[in-house]
């Protein structure tokens, strides 16, 4: 454990420099490892372009994107802001996983909502497993899907629900954010739709929407928008 500690903070001094690497390397402690600890489960650790690409059996030029954890205290504050401010209670809510990974945000939304269903979304079955393992421990409400983002029926899987809250760290590449976008807003209705998107790097493809939360931070994990649909 020494030995990957030493590497991990070796890489983030490498990348970020002195001052931001011991930032980052404080971070990683906070916001990821102590996170696994605290709910006996395990979401941190990053897998690289190449070992993911090799899971999906997927070239990087088809758009998705690597797996990288999900920082808990961006996504707790939007999620205990929209139950603060939008959600009525009583309501039937669902809470999707875009490129879930190991189900991170699953686990911070069954924690912050009572009574939701989450569903998790992932190319890679490998990394489903994990989070399968991860929500049991958290007895979590759940359902996983290996499917591409853009063949998921999402007016079927959010039939019967009142509010739907869409979750996306930054998964895929803009072409697919969009069209994955249209998608939801096709099948949404009379739907109430919100979307978190975490470390917001095509905005500009919600400059129409409603923006009811910006979280800023020196490191685009710190990142977060929330929308309505």
């Amino acid at each position: 454990m020494l030995f990957r500690s030493s590497q991990m903070i070796l890489k983030m001094l490498q990348a970020h420099g002195l001052k931001n690497g011991l930032r980052r390397f404080s971070e990683e402690i906070m916001e990821n490892r102590l996170f696994d600890i605290i709910n006996g489960v395990e979401t941190a650790g990053v897998v690289t372009h190449t070992e993911f690409y090799d899971l999906v059996a997927q070239d990087p030029s088809e758009g998705a994107m690597w797996y990288q954890p999900t920082y808990k205290s961006p996504l707790i504050k939007a999620c205990k802001y929209l139950r603060s401010h939008h959600l009525p209670p009583q309501k039937k809510l669902l809470f999707v996983d875009l490129g879930t990974g190991k189900g991170k945000p699953c686990i911070i939304a069954a924690k912050c909502f009572k009574d939701c269903k989450v569903v998790g979304i992932d190319l890679s079955q490998k990394l489903l497993d994990v989070c399968k393992k991860n929500l049991k421990v958290c007895k979590v409400d759940f359902e996983l899907m290996q499917q591409n983002v853009l063949d998921v029926d999402f007016a079927s899987l959010m039939q019967g629900y009142d509010t739907v809250i869409i979750h996306n760290k930054n998964s895929f590449d803009k072409e697919i954010t969009d069209k994955v976008l249209q998608n939801i807003e096709s099948a949404k209705k009379n739907l109430t739709v919100f979307y978190i998107y975490n470390n917001p790097v095509y905005k500009e493809l919600f400059e129409k929407k409603e923006l009811l939360l910006k979280l800023t931070g020196w490191h685009k994990n710190h990142m977060l928008n929330l929308y309505q649909l």
